[in-house]
């Protein structure tokens, strides 16, 4: 049932009188005919066929409340405003208008008519996917071992817990099982990774659960110093590149980071290396590679970094043992 349901039209239809970016209500659906019916913004209905009319997007007007201090999240481009889904800020003012004005978290301000601009949310909570790149002092983390399979995974966990720089809660509905699903691995392997990875003996693993206590269980003395957000930031960003290369890492810029994989970029090369926190390296697609592979597309010299590494007093350089890291 679709009825009572709002649309944002992506793909104009002059015949229907529906533009870009309009909002059309769903008033009626037919499924005999395949026809639904919207009432636009001037009050008029039209009926069409959603086979030939595609290009629409589907929400539902919930009742929210908002406040002056509130923190608030977009939940949809807006280019009038130059915000992005997921852009975050904190209303400053509500206008005898209703107008609301948003001091954005990279110290924009916005102003807008949320009767005309909709799309946005409380921000006092977002989806691991959206928090990438994001800095909090302390984070709460909500982990239902109800939900599918793939989305609580370890990649889910690293990228929800490394959001924090001082303090992290996990709260779950079971914590006997949430161990397990959090080492299930959700990585794709590639047929060159089985030729070329070596077997290894098997070695028995911590389990998960005991590097999740809360820090407060440590003594004073065993628990880590504060880093300052700044700090914090700085090695999220550049621990996985510099924890899995040495002398390589000097000079790449960190991009962004999808998925709980980090992209960098020289430069002067323009070349890129994507690696995730565990030191797996991937290619631009984002299937797993080794780190010969991921150093060969980047355009490092295989032989000139064997050379140097003979040449250094310190070991530095490539590790000749070394055949790629598994998750």
């Amino acid at each position: 049932m679709w009825s009572l349901y709002d649309y944002t039209i992506e793909t104009p239809s002059k015949h229907l009188g529906l533009g870009k970016n309009t909002y059309a209500t769903v008033v009626a659906t037919d499924p005999a005919d395949n026809l639904v019916t919207v009432t636009r913004v001037d009050g008029q209905q039209v009926a069409y066929d959603p086979q030939r009319l595609r290009g629409v997007n589907v929400y539902t007007n919930l009742p929210y409340e908002f406040s002056t201090g509130d923190r608030i999240q977009f939940t949809h481009n807006n280019k009038g405003l130059d915000v992005h889904n997921r852009d975050r800020g904190r209303i400053e003012a509500i206008g005898n208008d209703n107008r609301l004005t948003v001091k954005m978290d990279d110290g924009r301000t916005v102003n807008f008519d949320p009767a005309r601009m909709r799309h946005f949310d409380h921000g006092y909570a977002v989806t691991s996917h959206s928090s990438q790149g994001l800095t909090e002092d302390r984070v709460l983390v909500n982990m239902d071992t109800n939900t599918f399979s793939e989305l609580l995974n370890p990649r889910f966990a690293y990228v929800s817990i490394s959001r924090a720089s001082h303090d992290a809660h996990i709260y779950t509905n079971d914590a006997a099982p949430l161990a397990q699903r959090l080492s299930t691995d959700v990585s794709k392997t590639s047929a060159l990774d089985f030729h070329e990875a070596p077997a290894e003996p098997s070695q028995s693993q911590t389990p998960k659960e005991q590097t999740m206590q809360h820090h407060n269980e440590l003594k004073p003395e065993q628990q880590s110093p504060l880093l300052t957000p700044e700090q914090a930031k700085r090695n999220r960003q550049y621990g996985p590149i510099e924890t899995a290369l040495t002398t390589e890492a000097q000079g790449y810029k960190w991009q962004r980071e999808t998925d709980g994989i980090h992209s960098y970029q020289h430069p002067e090369t323009h070349r890129w290396l994507h690696i995730d926190g565990q030191g797996q390296f991937f290619d631009r697609y984002a299937q797993p590679i080794t780190r010969d592979n991921a150093l060969a597309q980047a355009g490092h010299s295989l032989t000139q970094s064997v050379t140097e590494n003979a040449q250094s007093p310190t070991g530095s350089g490539l590790n000749l043992n070394g055949h790629g890291i598994s998750l």
